[in-house]
């Protein structure tokens, strides 16, 4: 099992990495995510599908057939969260450390309350710190 989760952060850190390379070579950040998660979506794919395939035969046992079916599971959704999270989570994260290292305070202009539902203020409340 430790073998499989190292495999995911190896992942990771080859995704950010990728990322990071982009933008040194001049890419905007939002088009260095994309093409960095494009670029790493094939190795990413095979890998795992090659995994999961292989825990099919495994999967109609009686004894192992729960775990193999736990462990095809995890890799899907490893895989999901590699591809499609990771890189999100990457988008917000970098925005906010540049509006941070900008000294960019709001990214909307201040709202007030009246004519709007709570919940709609705290989101926008939320965006703009």
């Amino acid at each position: 099992m430790e073998h499989r989760s190292s495999r995911r952060m190896r992942t990771l850190v080859i995704l950010v990495d990728q990322i990071e390379t982009d933008v040194s070579h001049g890419l905007t950040r939002r088009e260095a995510i994309v093409e960095a998660t494009v670029r790493r979506a094939r190795p990413v794919v095979l890998t795992a599908l090659a995994a999961i395939l292989a825990m099919i035969p495994l999967s109609r046992s009686a004894f192992w057939g729960r775990m193999a079916t736990t462990i095809m599971g995890g890799l899907f959704l490893a895989t999901f969260l590699t591809l499609l999270y990771l890189p999100g989570l990457y988008a917000c994260g970098s925005a906010r450390a540049w509006r941070k290292a900008a000294g960019v305070k709001r990214l909307l202009p201040q709202f007030s309350m009246r004519g709007m539902h709570a919940r709609q203020f705290r989101l926008l409340k939320r965006l703009n710190n």
